[in-house]
């Protein structure tokens, strides 16, 4: 049985390694190579509990800084990283966008991976189920007030695509948003497998079956 989690923490802002450690000192440098130091605590903890974790970060590359989602995997080695295709408001005046739709085998299942934006548009979810995605994570901050409409749109790209949608997102200020969490699982009929509220850190778990 494949089990899934999304985390639902309220992030220090602007602290990377409170963000990874829970407990560090304060840097300034906000930008997470995939072989950054401060990424030691959560590598580790992945080697030894056997898991993969994704997690958001600004990520510079060669091409310019993406606004990333660092793939760690169990072995704890340097993460791979996947860009944030559909960039919006702002932030192409900081970030270039990601080069495709992104799948990663996690203990034998693939699982395709969005970050924000991305999981509103239809298109998004179906071109990563087209490279046999069989889960959907996404990594989202909606404004305080819209979790329902959060959730209505992971419903959707569950059943539009039938893959099991993983949705992780902050409960309260990140930036200079205020956010509701609502982080949770849907099933690839659209139902909420399980739904949190708005309370934090807590975790979204729930076992997925494998293919029939």
């Amino acid at each position: 049985m494949f089990t899934a989690a999304a985390a639902q923490v309220e992030p220090v802002p602007l602290d990377v390694g409170a963000n990874v450690a829970l407990a560090a000192e304060s840097r300034n440098d906000l930008h997470v190579a995939p072989d950054d130091p401060r990424l030691a605590p959560l590598r580790a903890a992945c080697e030894r509990h056997g898991t993969t974790a994704i997690v958001g970060a600004p990520v510079p590359t060669g091409r310019g800084l993406l606004l990333g989602a660092l793939i760690i995997g169990p072995d704890g080695s340097a993460p791979d990283v996947y860009g944030k295709l559909n960039l919006h408001a702002d932030e192409p005046r900081i970030f270039v966008p990601g080069t495709g739709p992104r799948v990663v085998d996690v203990a034998g299942r693939l699982v395709g991976l969005a970050l924000c934006i991305d999981a509103n548009l239809p298109e998004h979810a179906a071109a990563t189920a087209e490279l046999g995605a069989e889960i959907y994570a996404a990594g989202v901050i909606f404004e305080l007030g819209t979790e329902d409409r959060l959730a209505e749109h992971l419903a959707a790209r569950a059943r539009e695509t039938g893959m099991w949608v993983v949705g992780a997102q902050p409960s309260g200020r990140t930036g200079s948003f205020e956010t509701g969490g609502t982080s949770g699982i849907w099933a690839p009929d659209g139902a909420a497998v399980t739904r949190l509220g708005d309370e934090a850190p807590a975790l979204a778990s729930a076992s997925i079956p494998g293919p029939a």
